[in-house]
């Protein structure tokens, strides 16, 4: 009887990084705690790395190929730590367990952008830019910059992201990778205007907008691009945008490019509702701009008739502002929009492991006292709010210096 070919054996590197891809696989198809404590292990990469010598015998490519594997399990180990925050139920999330999570996933990210550098992931490098692990690192730093405690933090973060899918879109244009960055330059725009620079917000929101149309001319379905998923990101964006554009008249017509892409987006019908959210949102937020109450409310009924229904179903709140607009504009039915409003909230908030993590479903109970109290419910909104004082969520005084929450007692 013939022998096989004979079998080289493994050197201890490559047991360990087998055994580490292993762990990562199955890290990826859990959730929540299941998930986190599979990702621990799948940092193992780090064992098989210390256990490989130098000059490595295992090559330089496959040692390489191990760092950014291990950087890739950092990433998404604080990816999973914040859907486990976002998915408590209310009784197990406080503001310190928050804090502590998000800390936590803030160093993962930390760790994972220095590993992710051992590549060549910009121009700096001296050697060809890897793109995937140069998109890899920023949409890292995008993550770890939405979680960030101050826009001081966040800026250099979002710069820096921007500059590596810059970096791999020189390597390698793509679809994807163009919209990844209009959002990080609509992102860095947003927190550029909090900090008083007005002309390099200007030039990024610019630079946002060419990137959005550069995501969209370059989508290919043969290559698998999502041009609904492009075109509601670049709506999205256009909003964002329009909340910190100067002039009124460029708000607006930021926001009606948003509505005509959310529009766009919406017309493939793919029974996506994230499409209509958006539009939802857009055209609500015209509606506080509005020239005229006529208009204003002519762009609340159409928000109502084509966005926000449907949307309400699936986030189950609508913008603040639009309901106090709404509230204040003759000829529009405020009382019908408080009236459903208010149980969108409700059915909304009867399941708030959907509305992310601690701080995110403050605000919403926040924007529900709103709503209660534009209705006249002061009683209902002074309920939730002292709930929301008590636990640190929101300050006394924000409450006392809100004009939608006028006559509501919380002492």
């Amino acid at each position: 009887m013939g022998r096989g070919p004979k079998r080289t054996a493994q050197t201890p590197f490559q047991r360990a990084v087998e055994e580490a891809e292993k762990l990562q696989q199955r890290a990826e198809r859990r959730n929540g705690l299941e998930a986190l404590a599979a990702y621990s292990k799948a940092a193992a990469f780090k064992g098989a790395l210390e256990s490989a010598q130098s000059p490595s015998p295992d090559g330089e490519e496959d040692v390489l190929e191990a760092w950014l594997c291990l950087a890739e399990c950092y990433q998404n180990w604080g990816d999973a730590i914040q859907s486990t925050l976002a998915g408590m139920p209310d009784a197990e999330l406080s503001e310190q367990v928050e804090r502590d999570g998000t800390a936590k996933a803030c160093a993962l990210y930390a760790r994972a952008v220095e590993t992710y550098g051992r590549a060549p992931i910009d121009a700096s490098a001296g050697a060809p830019v890897r793109a995937d692990a140069a998109v890899n690192c920023a949409n890292t730093l995008t993550s770890w910059a939405e979680v960030a405690g101050s826009d001081a933090e966040r800026l250099p973060m979002l710069e820096r992201a921007v500059g590596l899918y810059r970096a791999a879109l020189a390597a390698e244009p793509d679809a994807l990778t163009w919209s990844n960055l209009a959002d990080a330059e609509v992102a860095a725009a947003v927190a550029l205007a909090a900090a008083g620079d007005a002309a390099t917000c200007e030039r990024l929101a610019a630079d946002a907008r060419a990137s959005y149309l550069a995501a969209c001319e370059l989508s290919s379905s043969e290559q698998g691009d999502d041009l609904p998923g492009l075109l509601c990101n670049w709506g999205a964006g256009l909003t964002a945008l329009a909340g910190v554009a100067a002039p009124a008249q460029a708000r607006r017509a930021l926001l009606d490019e948003a509505a005509l892409r959310l529009r766009e987006a919406a017309a493939f019908d793919r029974g996506d509702p994230a499409p209509l959210c958006a539009l939802g949102d857009a055209l609500a937020a015209a509606a506080e701009i509005a020239e005229s109450a006529a208009e204003g409310a002519r762009l609340l009924e159409e928000a109502a008739q084509t966005g926000r229904p449907r949307a309400w179903r699936t986030r189950g709140w609508p913008s603040r502002g639009s309901l106090a607009a709404g509230a204040a504009l003759p000829g529009h039915d405020a009382a019908s929009e408080l009236r459903a409003a208010i149980a969108q909230y409700g059915a909304a908030l009867a399941r708030p492991e959907g509305l992310g993590g601690w701080r995110q479903r403050a605000d919403v109970r926040y924007n529900h006292a709103c709503a209660l109290a534009l209705a006249g419910d002061a009683a209902g909104a002074a309920a939730i709010l002292k709930a929301l004082v008590s636990s640190g969520a929101v300050d006394a005084a924000a409450v006392t210096g809100d004009p939608d929450l006028a006559g509501v007692v919380i002492a």
